[in-house]
């Protein structure tokens, strides 16, 4: 798994409880695509760059909310918005960062500003083979509705296409299962 520069492969717990506690869930404009263009070359083979998120965040074709804690971008997620309709782009969590309720924050936190902006129906893709995702979003209310054989270039992988009707929610949208440190 790639890691941010300068990060062990798991963070001092100390570091971790601290970046946590300052935890910041916020839609980034286009000051933060340097960050986001750091993370995207950690975590996908074929990276967006930082001019592409600029410009995508400052026409409004693209939105991006962030996890932020001590300035650091622990992930984020992408996506476009088209009528009552919103399609992830990307959504990628720091390998420090993984499995400790950001991803899923992250994700609450998105659901219920689709619900704010009146996106009724969300789709995404996720590679076959990444289970925790596939088990993130299946938690969440996005459910399978077909293949695309062959999707990821580099690999020739399948990705899943998952698709949520917001109004299959029952109330608000929860940001997380439980308190995380």
């Amino acid at each position: 798994m790639p890691r941010h520069e300068g990060q062990a492969k798991t963070a001092p717990a100390k570091t971790r409880a601290a970046l946590a506690e300052a935890m910041d869930l916020r839609r980034l404009g286009p000051e933060h695509s340097g960050l986001v263009a750091d993370l995207e070359r950690l975590c996908f083979p074929t990276p967006w760059n930082a001019e592409q998120l600029r410009q995508g965040m400052e026409q409004g074709s693209i939105r991006v909310y962030g996890v932020l804690a001590a300035g650091k971008l622990l992930g984020y997620l992408s996506y476009y918005a088209v009528g009552d309709e919103a399609e992830v782009v990307n959504f990628a969590v720091g390998s420090v960062w993984r499995r400790q309720g950001k991803g899923r924050a992250l994700l609450g936190h998105v659901l219920q500003k689709w619900r704010e902006e009146g996106i009724r129906v969300g789709f995404l893709e996720v590679r076959a083979s990444n289970e925790a995702a596939i088990h993130l979003y299946t938690s969440c209310g996005f459910r399978q509705m077909g293949v695309r054989r062959g999707y990821y270039p580099e690999t020739g992988e399948d990705a899943l296409l998952l698709k949520l009707t917001l109004a299959d929610l029952p109330g608000p949208v929860e940001r997380t299962e439980r308190r995380y440190p």
